[in-house]
């Protein structure tokens, strides 16, 4: 990282447990698809880029470098504005919802033909992890004044 920006590195392999954690969990608790399991890997490592993709779109604005074609990982590099601070802590849970938000997106392209319901509701969840991750770009520098009619 250097002063206005944040590298983020994830791993397509852990991703995909948290996949098939959030499959086996829907299916355990409604009337979802059967899990996804290790056998739809190649599949999803495809989905994955598109998710990757899509969580992407969402933070275009912040987004200053991508690869979402690597052999083992996806790797995002936000820009952070300038007089805006992101601490350790919060860069940690960007991370984990950046995380989240690409697994959630390969569940809702995975659901989709055959749960629009499941396909929906993890939709929702992947976007919602997105603007966590925005979040913390969002806030106005300190100091930041808003002038009415401007």
């Amino acid at each position: 990282m250097n002063d206005n920006t944040i590298d983020f590195v994830m791993n397509k392999a852990r991703v995909l447990e948290t996949v098939y954690a959030l499959s086996a969990l829907r299916t355990y608790h409604r009337d979802a698809p059967r899990p996804l399991g290790r056998d739809e890997a190649p599949a999803l490592m495809k989905l994955m880029e598109a998710a990757a993709a899509n969580v992407m779109a969402e933070l275009l604005p912040h987004v200053a470098d991508a690869d979402i074609r690597g052999a083992d990982s996806l790797t995002l590099t936000l820009r952070v504005p300038r007089g805006v601070t992101v601490t350790p802590s919060q860069q940690i849970v960007m991370g984990v919802k950046l995380e989240e938000a690409v697994a959630l997106g390969v569940l809702e392209l995975s659901f989709d033909a055959v749960c629009p319901v499941a396909s929906a509701e993890a939709s929702r969840g992947s976007i919602a992890a997105a603007r966590a991750v925005a979040a913390p770009l969002d806030i106005l520098p300190a100091g930041t004044r808003l002038a009415p009619g401007l």
